[in-house]
């Protein structure tokens, strides 16, 4: 027993505050993990059944859908969590702003995969979004539910229902692509995944709401929200955007590499993202509730972030390339440096989220949202460049991002000092 004690003294006690978080951490990053390792194997495989082509139009078809769920649930999502005293009515409240917000957003993707369409002539767009439009209206049907859960950091819950759902999806996924289904192998797999996930979450928390409506609340829900809703439009918009300029400029085919190349990042990407929306932020808005400093916490994670991020990108360098063919096949060889760079791109995103979530429970909405205006300065930039290579574009964008990220990191410093003058 007397070699645990170092641990002990390090984690706690099992009712301490510190063993409680470690275990909500460790039950949200084993899912994440878990769920991104299933995701992306099943992609990896039913990748090798479906041309670039076809998977830009899925890659431009996702990008609406970002897009639109930004508008219709982030900010709403992070207003409801940070908020100090929540009663019925305003649970009620933010449950039925979800099922009208799912049902305008998925008429706004269909509205889209039109447009689409007739842009670049390729038929297909619009089923395809149509589609997708029902998993909007699936993951709003749930999306309350899931805020009281993450509210109440309820890990274990989430992490249940996650992965039931990724890995009876994920069956579905491969199974049609061994069918021939091709790229719709994947669109069925996502579809299937969020019903569940929904389904599933609102089993586990059977809460139903009131025919009542908080309109201050509304009005609350909107004011914080705004900030963060329109500065993630805009990232949106200016993903779109280069999106299309690849397809433009480079070709579809080149767009559908450069999708293949994110692929990895991506997950890492969506693990940060979760870590960030599920466990760090919450926590951080508990603090801030309870009158503490997220001073020390901020450190730690600054710390840890930096170290974690160089080691990985300087172990991924050398062997980019052998990365590539390995998952995706011979054919996608020459791809190697853009997906380096992609790896980059996702480290400096992830870490502007973990300063964003600090300033958004500090209650410092607008202060979160600087990093639009380089993003947006960025972008002439990134279309002159492609005029010499994906490469050369890529660059510029993650030139832009380390800016952003130093300046929210000055921003995140400065308010913390100013709260904890408050706290003493």
């Amino acid at each position: 027993m007397l070699g645990f004690r170092p641990f002990k003294r390090f984690f706690g006690q099992a009712s301490s505050p510190r063993r409680k978080n470690l275990n909500k951490l460790s039950i949200v990053l084993g899912e994440q993990i878990g769920l991104r390792v299933i995701n992306f194997f099943t992609f990896a495989f039913v990748v090798r059944y479906v041309q670039p082509a076809e998977l830009a139009i899925l890659g431009l078809a996702w990008t609406f859908i970002y897009f639109v769920e930004t508008l219709s649930s982030n900010g709403l999502l992070s207003a409801f969590i940070q908020y100090e005293r929540i009663n019925a009515v305003r649970k009620a409240t933010f449950f039925w702003l979800c099922q009208f917000s799912g049902v305008i957003s998925a008429l706004l993707v269909l509205i889209l995969g039109v447009v689409a369409e007739s842009v670049f002539g390729r038929a297909g767009i619009t089923s395809i979004c149509g589609c997708l439009g029902c998993l909007i209206i699936f993951r709003m049907s749930g999306l309350a539910h899931r805020s009281m859960v993450l509210r109440e950091q309820r890990q274990g819950v989430l992490a249940s229902r996650a992965l039931i759902s990724n890995v009876l999806s994920s069956g579905l996924g491969v199974y049609l692509a061994l069918s021939g289904f091709g790229i719709w192998a994947l669109l069925w797999k996502n579809v299937l995944q969020t019903f569940l996930d929904s389904a599933f979450i609102i089993m586990f928390n059977p809460w139903k709401p009131v025919r009542a409506l908080d309109c201050s609340f509304t009005v609350h829900l909107f004011q914080f929200s705004l900030p963060l809703v329109g500065s993630q439009l805009v990232r949106m918009g200016i993903f779109s955007v280069e999106q299309v300029g690849v397809g433009s400029v480079l070709g579809l085919k080149m767009l559908g590499s450069l999708e293949v190349a994110r692929r990895l990042p991506d997950i890492a990407r969506q693990v940060g993202q979760d870590l960030i929306g599920r466990f760090l932020f919450p926590l951080n808005a508990e603090k801030v509730r309870q009158g503490e400093s997220l001073s020390s916490l901020y450190r730690r994670f600054s710390i840890f972030s930096i170290v974690a991020a160089s080691m990985a990108l300087s172990i991924i360098y050398p062997f980019s390339s052998h990365i590539v063919i390995g998952l995706f096949g011979s054919q996608w060889a020459d791809l190697g440096f853009v997906f380096f760079l992609s790896c980059v791109v996702t480290t400096l995103s992830i870490y502007k989220g973990f300063i964003r979530s600090f300033l958004i429970s500090l209650g410092r909405s607008r202060a979160s949202v600087v990093d639009v205006y380089y993003m947006l300065g960025a972008l002439p930039l990134f279309f002159f460049a492609l005029r010499w290579g994906l490469d050369e574009a890529l660059m510029i964008t993650i030139i832009a991002h380390l800016i952003a990220c130093i300046h929210l990191h000055c921003s995140s410093i400065k308010s913390m000092q100013s709260v904890d003058a408050v706290i003493e």
